[in-house]
């Protein structure tokens, strides 16, 4: 068996290597050919100079410019593209490019954000944008999308208006809430791992309670697949306006690294932890056999590891969309993705914890992890 996972490991890691290889190595549009998709209305769409480009429509005899713009969002690079008028006013904001999962980017989206853009005058720039209201429940992507206008706004000044280029600014840390509750977590789970511990139970579950409203339904923070896919990727976020993205892994993979500790699945993640009240409510005993349990363990793996090579050859940390926290505590997700959370609550009450042990391809990723932390403790005793 052991030889077994030794073989699958290698086979592993050499077709993500050639997945990501070949997903760096794909072919990508140009910002022009995805401006000229995008506004099929001008009859003609010239580039300029870097990200600045010439419109002309020739029905209406009438001027514009598009100016695109990078940033980061929750799973890696977004491009925008931003259209002015020959009066220096945005007529209209379009994404170009983004790895956002797809339901929280729609959400963003059909909620107006990039309508609240629209006959700001660039001139006033500086002010009117920072008004712009970011969409709840998907933060990150719009406050990525708010500040790729600013820099396109602020080149298009630049250019065309000869105002002065406004220096970038270093964000500061956003550290608040979820990443203060995150560590108060981590450090109870360290605690819980002691011996001889008067009112383990009761600390547990007052912890897991306070995962479930604070980092579940106040704030939305939980680690999935497509943080590990843009980590695996190299697309690494700000760290001061991201250091909740950085915190996580750290949070799940050190620990297990060190000393095999799986922190955050077993005292951390609100939604295990949800699991976990509805399978004391039902009274939820392991009731898959033994016999069939070995074999199931390995589902979680198979998931990470189908998830992860998908991402790495089409480039895309957040595709295929899989996972289900986000769709419990925000309510935004796909139909099958509300199915899938009805039947894991559902089985819950009488299976204990089925999306943790069976489905949840970050205890694939975890599992991966500590076969890592063997390899290098055998390694070390062989040394030694």
């Amino acid at each position: 068996m052991r030889k077994l996972e030794h073989i699958l490991a290698a086979i592993t890691l050499l077709s993500l290597f050639a997945a990501w290889y070949l997903g760096r190595n794909s072919s990508e549009n140009t910002s022009l050919s995805l401006i000229q998709s995008e506004f099929t209305s001008i009859d003609t769409i010239i580039k300029d100079i870097d990200s600045h480009y010439l419109g002309i429509s020739a029905t209406e005899d009438t001027l514009c410019y598009f100016v695109c713009a990078p940033a980061n969002g929750y799973a890696g690079p977004m491009l925008i593209c931003v259209q002015f008028d020959t009066h220096a006013r945005i007529l209209k904001v379009v994404p170009l490019e983004h790895m956002e999962t797809e339901a929280f980017f729609h959400k963003m989206v059909t909620n107006g954000l990039l309508d609240q853009f629209t006959n700001t005058n660039v001139t006033l720039h500086a002010t009117s944008i920072q008004q712009v209201d970011v969409i709840s429940g998907a933060t990150f992507s719009s406050q990525a999308v708010i500040e790729a206008v600013e820099l396109a706004a602020g080149r298009f000044g630049e250019k065309h208006l000869g105002l002065e280029a406004v220096p970038g600014t270093i964000p500061d840390f956003d550290f608040g809430l979820r990443e203060s509750m995150l560590i108060i977590l981590l450090l109870c789970s360290m605690y819980l791992y002691k011996p001889s511990i008067k009112y383990r139970k009761q600390i547990r579950w007052l912890a897991l309670s306070l995962s479930i409203l604070v980092l579940g339904f106040m704030t939305v923070t939980l680690l999935s697949i497509v943080n590990l896919n843009s980590f695996l990727m190299g697309y690494w976020p700000n760290f001061q306006s991201h250091l909740i993205w950085y915190l996580m892994l750290v949070v799940v993979f050190v620990p297990i690294l060190i000393n095999r500790k799986n922190h955050y699945c077993n005292n951390i993640c609100p939604f295990g932890a949800t699991q976990e009240f509805l399978g004391k409510l039902g009274k939820a005993k392991t009731r898959i056999p033994r016999s069939t349990r070995k074999y199931l363990i390995w589902l979680p793996r198979i998931l990470a590891w189908i998830f992860i090579l998908l991402a790495l050859l089409s480039n895309q940390p957040a595709y295929p969309s899989h996972e289900i926290f986000s769709t419990f505590f925000s309510m935004i997700g796909d139909d099958y993705q509300f199915v899938i959370v009805a039947t894991v609550l559902l089985l819950s009450l009488f299976i204990s914890k089925p999306w943790c042990h069976y489905l949840c391809p970050i205890k694939g990723a975890t599992d991966f992890a500590e076969y890592g932390n063997s390899l290098f403790t055998k390694a070390k005793s062989v040394a030694k």
